[in-house]
């Protein structure tokens, strides 16, 4: 029975082996599929590396021309910015401006006094450049009056450090007559024909404040002529003319 049996278990480790080693066998063809599977897995991967990377770059670029055009639209603003403040430094400028015309008129009627009395009258016609006009009264006692009128060219310019405070220069002409009482006027007549009238030329020099947003304007000048014709002929220089002056400014 045992001689029997031999045979058999040795045919049953015959196919125990035989089926281990087509297992096995089995098993390395499969191996080869794994990695083929492992490389098909590392090359998606790969690739979804790449397209993750690519997609990055694209935010990347994106974010960089958003940022770009932001920049745009911030060098924009900065130039609506730069446009606001240069509008501002415009109003600024013009606000000075009307400050500084608030301490400067265009016309001024007003009274002068010193060498008699006098009704003067202003007028602007360019920022530094005016016109004035001058008509005087001066009584003399126990000899007569005398009546006249100047026209005189000024040129006028700030003094720095007080607002409103102008030097002034200037010159032009003046005529007049003056009025002799009877008894002087019969006892020169009996000298000479004579005449009342006379006329010169006349210069100006002189100070005007214009008192800050009031209007009015203050001014003491020095006028001094010289007469080409003076009463019955006479003539010569004079420095007896100009005063204190306070105008009313528009």
């Amino acid at each position: 029975m045992k001689r029997k049996q031999l045979p058999i278990l040795l045919l049953i480790l015959f196919l125990g082996l035989s089926v281990q080693a087509q297992t096995k066998k089995q098993a390395g063809k499969k191996q080869p599929n794994k990695t083929i599977v492992q490389k098909k897995a590392g090359t998606a991967k790969s690739t979804a590396q790449v397209n993750e990377t690519t997609q990055t770059v694209s935010t990347a670029q994106t974010k960089q021309i958003a940022e770009s055009q932001s920049a745009g639209t911030s060098e924009k603003d900065v130039k609506t910015v730069g446009t606001s403040t240069g509008e501002k430094g415009v109003k600024m400028s013009t606000s000075a401006k009307e400050e500084k015309v608030e301490t400067s008129y265009k016309t001024a009627l007003g009274l002068k006094f010193l060498w008699g009395i006098a009704l003067t009258g202003k007028h602007f016609f360019k920022e530094k450049h005016a016109v004035e006009a001058i008509f005087k009264y001066r009584g003399y006692t126990g000899v007569g009056a005398d009546i006249g009128l100047g026209v005189l060219y000024e040129y006028h310019n700030d003094i720095k450090g007080v607002e409103g405070l102008k030097w002034y220069a200037g010159g032009g002409v003046y005529a007049g007559a003056f009025s002799f009482k009877d008894e002087i006027s019969d006892y020169m007549d009996q000298y000479g024909e004579g005449s009342n009238f006379y006329f010169g030329l006349a210069g100006v020099l002189g100070l005007e404040y214009k008192i800050g947003s009031l209007p009015i304007a203050i001014s003491a000048d020095w006028q001094p002529s010289f007469q080409l014709k003076d009463t019955y002929g006479s003539s010569g220089f004079s420095a007896e003319s100009g005063g204190l002056g306070v105008k009313y400014t528009f």
